[in-house]
């Protein structure tokens, strides 16, 4: 019976890997092969039989892949800080009602980059002055709001106005009036004062020193009140043209005009009337504006604003809040306008972002066979040298499952900055400084199986395939979450040794692809081979790998598969070993060619070249019995072999040895012992041995005589069988587990016995008609013994007269009557 086998040594080494340095170093993967099984033994059986061939080299396989991707957009951020900057925002006399400001950052623009985002965080905000105007000022009147002599000795000697009327507290700084003198000397008509009042009516409120009023003429003029005073919230007070010291001289009263706006206003406008001494309304506005601070009395500083939405802050036009405004632009930040309800000095610190977009070259490394792929980005980066506190970033936009691992620079390539973080696929490198620098991130293996089937029959293929097959390699390619890739190519790599024999790329079709390998025209040897794919699109990869040993298909042939021999003897065994493709008979540098029988394990057979193996086995101290003769033929990368031959060992016996007690030849009286020795070589006989002799169709089997170590039977000539003649005989000997004997050359011959006869009457021979006479007939052999149970007869004339015998006497008789019809009378003659 013929089995088959493969068996492949082998031997790990480990493999290392530069995991610090941003150089990619392919990882070398030494494989030896191991020997196989033997599909007839258990493993405990091979383990005491297989041979101890060894491999003609190690088989040392480079199994990795590595390849550029595609570039990672990523952004170099340039972050400068400048600290204790300040700007105001105020209002003017021209525009009380707009409060304004803008910083201007084009000297903070720096070519190349992009100034994408500002950041003020204020730490101060500070209330300045604001200016307020009552009237409007564009078309002033004056007719109708004046000091004068309105009837006689009867005058308007006084106008009022208020202002004011805040929600908070406020430092009052300067006011003024718009006026003229149509006609005024104070010199002889006194003057006339501006007084700053908490009540109109009453002189004693004045709250500032009064500021007497110039004579002017007809030039509309400023009058002005610089002295400070404090404002309180919610309170109106009054700017009061205080004519009351005024006289008439030489029947001419001055006449002093406050400049108004001809509508009703949110305040009062009075009129003081001498007659009655009584104030009334008038339906104007007078002119005034004035400036204040918004004042914390408790402290007696400016009042400071905690939220910048107390004051309606706005910066482009979004209103502000909290310790930090940031401001963005798709290009560069150039100018933010501040807006405010109310004039403020605002104290801040400045960080200014820049980005500028940079291409990182990506590489990827896959040395495992299915595990996660590494990949090393690459940025150079070079930032601005400017003044200030600096930090200098970088971002990166990742593929979704691609996870960084260490950050490194080629200066200090051993030493890990991990100052990164990633939320998501954004991950944002900080403290960077003017170096390459490179992130290593892995990301998921996406060649989730690599199938191997034999292309003639789809038999799937695992760890050897004959040089015959074309081999179908099969790649699954998609991600964790089992969607297969669309786009992408698969390269097959095949390598013997360190040198790839095979290689082919495929396009990706739903997640899969499809690769072939005719293994005897694109494999140069036999042995371990490893089977490299990869895919890769660019941004996520795939690498697995597989490892098949390639063997020669063999044929074992032995001359003879049963063989029978003596036991203490040597027999004779032929095999044939050769090679089914390339074809050629294999010899000791390939191949061990062993064989296992009773007690001997994997002795050696002879090479006798060109396939040809023999050896001479010796079935010394061997059991008579059937016992089964196993030879392997096994070698590196060879369909292993083995073969049993049927040993059937029995003990050597020489030849029969026959003597006879009597001779061979005795007549019907006499007797003679066959004796049959039946002996081992070196003549110990043969005990309990079947030992028969066989005379025509009847067989006699032969006693087993302990005394003279023989195998003996008596022949009787008297026998019926074999009866008498010469008669050949056939002599057998055998016993289970002995070799048997036959003998045909001897001959036993059985002759009749001579005899005689005599006659006696018992009285005369002459007889009348009643008288008788009895006939008595001796019939004896040689020995004179007398044959009993012959026939005897006695013919007188044509009658036969048959004898009885007479027991007691050892005689034959027969009485004649003489009035018996037969013989009847006369003279008669007896036979």
């Amino acid at each position: 019976m013929m089995t088959n086998r493969i068996t492949v040594k082998r031997n790990r080494f480990p493999r290392t890997k530069n995991n610090r340095s941003f150089i990619l170093v392919l990882g070398i993967l030494i494989l030896c092969l191991s020997f196989l099984t033997p599909l007839t033994i258990s493993d405990s059986d091979y383990s005491n039989s297989r041979s101890n061939f060894s491999q003609p080299y190690d088989n040392r396989l480079i199994s990795s892949a590595n390849d550029n991707g595609n570039d990672i957009g990523s952004t170099m951020i340039y972050s400068r800080e400048i600290q204790g900057l300040n700007f105001g925002i105020m209002n003017t006399f021209s525009d009380t009602t707009s409060h304004l400001e803008s910083i201007d950052f084009a000297g903070y623009h720096i070519a190349g980059w992009s100034l994408y985002e500002v950041l003020i965080a204020p730490s101060r905000i500070v209330a300045l002055s604001e200016h307020e105007i009552v009237g409007n000022t564009s078309s002033p009147s004056n007719l109708g709001f004046r000091i004068y002599e309105h009837d006689t000795d009867l005058y308007y000697d006084s106008l009022t106005q208020g202002f004011y009327n805040m929600g908070h507290d406020g430092k009052l700084l300067n006011i003024s009036i718009l006026y003229d003198s149509h006609s005024y000397d104070p010199s002889n008509h006194n003057y006339a004062y501006l007084d700053i009042r908490t009540d109109y009516q009453d002189g004693s409120t004045n709250m500032v020193s009064s500021v007497q009023l110039d004579n002017v003429g007809l030039t509309s003029t400023w009058a002005n009140v610089t002295e400070s005073t404090i404002l309180n919230a919610d309170t109106t007070y009054y700017a009061v043209m205080n004519g009351s010291t005024l006289l008439d001289f030489s029947s001419s009263y001055p006449e002093i005009r406050w400049f108004y706006e001809d509508a009703a206003g949110t305040f009062l406008t009075r009129v003081h009337n001498t007659d009655g001494d009584k104030w009334t309304d008038r339906p104007f506005e007078a002119m005034m504006k004035y400036t204040y601070i918004p004042w914390n009395i408790t402290s007696d500083l400016a009042l400071e604003y905690q939220n910048p939405q107390a004051i309606a802050l706005q910066g482009n036009s979004s209103s502000l809040s909290g310790s930090e405004w940031l401001f963005s632009s798709t290009s560069n930040v150039s100018t933010i306008e501040f807006s405010t309800n109310q004039s403020v000095s605002i104290e801040y610190d400045l960080t200014l972002r820049y980005k500028q977009d940079v291409t990182s070259t990506a590489t990827w490394y896959a040395g495992t066979s299915g595990s996660d792929v590494a990949w090393n980005i690459t940025s150079i980066l070079d930032y601005p040298a400017l003044s200030g506190t600096q930090d200098k970033n970088l971002t990166l936009v990742l593929p979704s499952d691609w996870t960084a691992i260490h950050l490194i620079n080629i200066t200090s390539p051993t030493q890990y900055y991990d100052h990164f973080t990633q939320v998501g696929s954004n991950v944002e490198c900080s403290l960077l400084a003017d170096e390459t620098w490179i992130l290593e991130c892995t990301s998921p293996n996406y060649l989730q199986s690599l199938l191997k089937f034999d292309t003639s029959d789809d038999s799937a293929i695992t760890d050897k395939v004959s040089v015959s097959v074309t081999m179908d390699i099969n790649g699954t390619i998609e991600s964790a979450l089992s969607v297969p890739v669309t786009n992408g190519e698969a390269s097959l790599r095949v390598f013997y040794q360190t040198s790839v024999e095979y290689s082919e790329n495929s396009s990706v079709t739903a997640g899969k692809s499809y690769h072939q390998w005719d293994i005897a025209t694109d494999s140069s040897s036999n042995g371990l081979h490893t089977i490299d794919l990869s895919w890769t699109n660019g941004t996520e990869v795939g690498y697995r790998t597989s490892d098949v040993i390639v063997f020669y298909e063999t044929n074992l042939v032995a001359d003879d598969y049963v063989i029978d021999d003596f036991t203490e003897d040597t027999f004779y065994i032929g095999i044939d070993f050769t090679q089914v493709f390339p074809v050629g008979g294999i010899d000791a540098a390939a191949a061990d060619v062993t064989y296992s029988f009773g007690v001997v394990v994997n002795q050696s057979l002879t090479d006798q070249s060109n396939g040809r193996w023999d050896a001479s086995v010796s079935t010394a101290s061997m059991s008579p019995g059937t016992y089964t003769l196993t030879v392997y033929a096994e070698g590196y990368a060879l369909e292993n072999q083995s073969l049993t031959v049927e040993v059937t060992l029995i003990h050597e016996t020489q030849a029969l040895t026959i003597l006879w007690s009597n001779t061979n030849e005795i007549s019907y009286v006499e007797s003679t012992t066959l004796s049959v020795a039946y002996n081992r070589v070196g003549g110990s006989p043969v005990t309990s041995a079947n030992v028969n002799v066989t005379i025509g169709t009847t067989t006699w089997i032969l006693d087993w005589d302990s005394g003279s170590g023989t195998y003996k039977r008596i022949f009787y000539g008297n026998e019926v069988d074999p009866g008498f003649g010469s008669h050949s005989l056939t002599i057998e000997a055998g016993r289970v587990g002995y070799e048997p004997q036959s003998d045909t050359t001897e001959t036993l011959d059985i002759s009749e016995e001579s005899t005689t006869i005599g006659i006696q009457w018992s009285g005369s021979n002459s007889i009348t008609y009643v008288e008788s006479v009895t006939l008595y007939v001796d019939y004896q052999m040689s020995n004179a013994t007398a044959i009993p149970g012959a026939t005897v007869e006695v013919t007188i004339d044509s009658d036969i007269f048959v004898m009885n015998w007479n027991d007691t006497s050892k005689r034959y008789w027969y009485q004649f009557n003489g009035n018996d019809l037969l013989p009847g009378f006369g003279v008669h003659s007896l036979t």
